[in-house]
């Protein structure tokens, strides 16, 4: 997956570049390695902005990792592994010691109809005082991205 916004080729200066490479998914395997979990990266003229990481959670939890240019985690996005489509998805934005900022990542639910008939999904993130500027929040967005395409992106067989 490679996410470039506006999406125009010809564009020589995009606003930002979304890179997801290929990882094999395995847990015991760091995400910066090819064999690891999912991970994104995120670009800005071409300067690397952060990454978002796929983490290892052996106790029924979801979680990401938010990581600044220099590796210095920024947050993390938990939550549990189960839940339902028929309501709001929430997702708990953590502090770098893990305390709980009361801001969540969040997929709307759309309605019966529109669930049920479209691929479209609304998400709603609530940036945290301590993620204020603008590289912070593109790396919320793009944790939100990541959670949509791991948990919600219908795969074909």
């Amino acid at each position: 997956l490679n996410a470039t916004y506006p999406e125009n080729v010809d564009d020589e200066n995009p606003l930002f570049i979304i890179d997801k490479p290929y990882r094999v998914g395995c847990c015991c395997c760091p995400a910066t390695n090819c064999m690891g979990r999912n991970y994104m990266e995120v670009y800005v003229g071409g300067v690397c902005l952060g990454s978002v990481r796929e983490k290892c959670m052996c106790n029924c939890r979801v979680a990401y990792a938010v990581y600044d240019t220099n590796d210095q985690l920024l947050c993390s996005v938990e939550r549990c592994a189960c839940y339902c489509e028929c309501m709001d998805v929430k997702f708990e934005i953590l502090t770098p010691d893990g305390e709980e900022t009361g801001k969540t990542i969040s997929k709307l639910f759309g309605g019966w109809m529109k669930e049920m008939f479209t691929t479209n999904d609304n998400f709603q993130v609530e940036f945290p005082d301590f993620m204020n500027t603008i590289p912070k929040k593109l790396l919320m967005i793009c944790a939100a991205m990541m959670i949509e395409f791991r948990h919600f992106e219908k795969k074909d067989n």
